[in-house]
């Protein structure tokens, strides 16, 4: 693997780690009264605003955008953000957070699935294993081999695998318009779309009317600095470096290892074998992704 190559894997796995922080950050602010579709506009929109300060301070240039570079952003928008955040947290009022997890990690699949027809990637054995090791290793994280964790509904179920698609669409939309544009342009303007289809869902006016204290402000910036632009930022910049949509879905599968142990470590939530297994299925997917060759079978394609 060239060194590209490696610094785009790296980013997209300091990604992951980074979101794995999510829960606790929205657990923190839901907390305040706030809904999750609040958190995830505040996420999405003070993020956009610390990338614009960002770009009028290193090069206002950074700003400037074509029509066919909006409707693309808007689409980026529409779908990885907007309808992904919604369609995910409607999964988990129809099921339960476990199942709506397990179902959003269902994003792999359709990204090495879509990525086969619109870049030509193709889809080796290696593939097929490193895809089944990964949801393997996420539903036993997930679900710590309890099956009573999950909760089934053909309309959750639905919604949930939507949660998924629109998921695993993301690394495909922007590897596409990040050839012509920057990909803090991209981010920007995604990230404008974003919060405002996502605005008909959220009431983000009501912090004026709640009791706030610094935790709250010190959660909030760390939701739109740290999760939204140098997460996002670290992800496009992986895309950028050449890694494959497919690949990156995998390698971001971090995020719910980094999750589980910091829901260990900060609500003291247990961890048992079951979960200690999923997790190392989890890193042998991102690691065995990468390797350019396992007895050979790298290239043999298992279907055109």
């Amino acid at each position: 693997m060239d060194k590209n190559l490696k610094l785009g894997a790296l980013s997209i796995l300091m990604a992951g780690s980074l979101w794995g922080f999510l829960g606790l950050t929205c657990k923190t602010l839901t907390s305040y009264g706030l809904t999750s579709f609040d958190v995830s506009f505040f996420r999405i929109f003070v993020g956009a605003l610390f990338l614009l300060l960002y770009m009028v301070i290193k090069d206002i240039k950074l700003l400037r955008i074509d029509r066919k570079g909006l409707i693309f952003t808007a689409i980026a928008g529409l779908v990885s953000q907007s309808l992904a955040n919604g369609f995910y947290f409607a999964s988990i009022e129809r099921t339960s957070i476990t199942t709506a997890v397990i179902l959003l990690y269902t994003a792999p699949i359709f990204t090495n699935i879509i990525s086969k027809f619109i870049y030509q990637e193709v889809f080796t054995k290696l593939k097929v294993v490193a895809v089944i090791l990964c949801f393997s290793g996420v539903f036993l994280t997930a679900t710590g081999g309890d099956l009573n964790t999950l909760k089934l509904n053909f309309l959750g179920l639905l919604i949930g695998l939507a949660s998924g698609l629109t998921f695993g669409l993301m690394p495909i939309l922007n590897k596409f318009i990040l050839e012509k544009y920057n990909p803090w342009t991209i981010l920007f303007y995604s990230f404008l779309w974003g919060s405002f289809f996502i605005l008909l869902l959220a009431r983000p006016l009501k912090i004026f009317s709640l009791n706030l204290d610094f935790k709250f402000w010190f959660a909030l910036v760390f939701l739109g600095l740290v999760l939204a632009v140098i997460g996002y930022g670290l992800y496009l910049k992986g895309l950028k470096f050449g890694v494959e949509p497919s690949k990156a879905t995998i390698i971001s599968t971090v995020e719910i290892v980094v999750s589980v142990i910091v829901a260990y470590f900060v609500f003291k939530e247990s961890i048992n074998i079951y979960n200690i297994l999923g997790i190392l299925m989890v890193a042998a997917s991102v690691i065995l992704i990468q390797e350019r060759k396992i007895i050979g079978d790298k290239q043999k394609v298992l279907a055109k």
